[in-house]
């Protein structure tokens, strides 16, 4: 394992020398990207502790899933029930 890290290792070192003569720039842009980014975390933590505060709960949503209601089942009082009485007498 060790000897596959040491090649990894030559590999990437080879691989960033060939892209810093490839591209000369290309440093210069990594380095400013940083500097910016080290810029915008100090002024985060320039502005002092973060402040948290609770929100107003919002009332209860009503959904825009559309609900059906189906016929249900009521036993002996369902309409077909009535209809085989009617039959039977």
């Amino acid at each position: 394992m060790e000897v596959n890290a040491e090649k990894a290792e030559e590999g990437t070192k080879a691989f960033e020398d060939y892209m810093n003569k490839a591209f000369p720039g290309l440093a210069t842009r990594r380095q400013r990207k940083e500097d910016e980014v080290k810029k915008v975390l100090q002024a985060w933590v320039a502005e002092g502790p973060l402040k948290v505060t609770a929100m107003a709960q919002p009332g209860k949503v009503r959904s825009r899933m559309v609900h059906r209601v189906t016929e249900v089942d009521k036993g002996r009082s369902s309409s077909i029930y009535k209809k085989l009485d009617k039959l039977r007498m």
